[in-house]
Formats: structure tokens, sequence, C-alpha cells
């Protein structure tokens, strides 16, 4: 928790810097936390400069909540397609509810 973002991890991470995948989850956001605020705002910082993003859902109660697990996966960029998306059923059944 608490992830921040620095020139380092920035630089780590750009379209140009020759890293091809980025892996996330809602767990290091602790979506529902103010530690996990900032390792969230991070995470998206992150998603939306990467290559290639593959977002592990990881719907754990009370640690989300439905607004921001949706904009990770979706990113500032609707152009912004994620790699992969790794699920269960039962989150799927949920993100299936949220988005109609």
């Amino acid at each position: 928790d608490g992830l921040k973002l620095d020139e380092r991890v920035s630089d780590s991470f750009g379209k140009d810097s020759g890293k091809t995948i980025f892996i996330m989850g809602t767990i290091a956001g602790r979506l529902g936390s103010e530690q996990g605020a900032t390792s969230a705002s991070t995470l998206t910082r992150i998603r939306n400069s990467a290559a290639n993003v593959v977002f592990d859902v990881n719907l754990r109660p009370p640690w989300y909540r439905s607004a921001e697990v949706l904009q990770l996966a979706r990113g500032n960029d609707a152009s912004e397609e994620l790699a992969l998306v790794k699920l269960n059923e039962d989150e799927l059944s949920i993100l299936e509810e949220w988005c109609g």
C-alpha cells in the first residue's frame, strides 16, 4: 500500500521504455483505503503509459468500489485496451452487472 510514482518507476513503464508488459491488480490498490488511493493513482498513471497491460481483477471485499475498478480497467484513454484480463467466474458476474 502507498505505492508512489517516482521518476525511476515512471521511466520503467513508458511506451518507449522497451518494457512490453505491465501486470496490475486491484489488491495492490486496496481501493477502499487512503493508502490504497495513492497506489491506485500510481497504477492508473502507469496503466495509461504502459504498452501492454494485464489486469488482475481480484475483487476482495471490502477493498474495492465499482467506479474505481472500472477506472483502472478503462484507463484515461478508451483507445488503450487491456492486453489481458484475469478474473474468476464470480468476478466476471460482478463486472457483467456493473457494465450492463
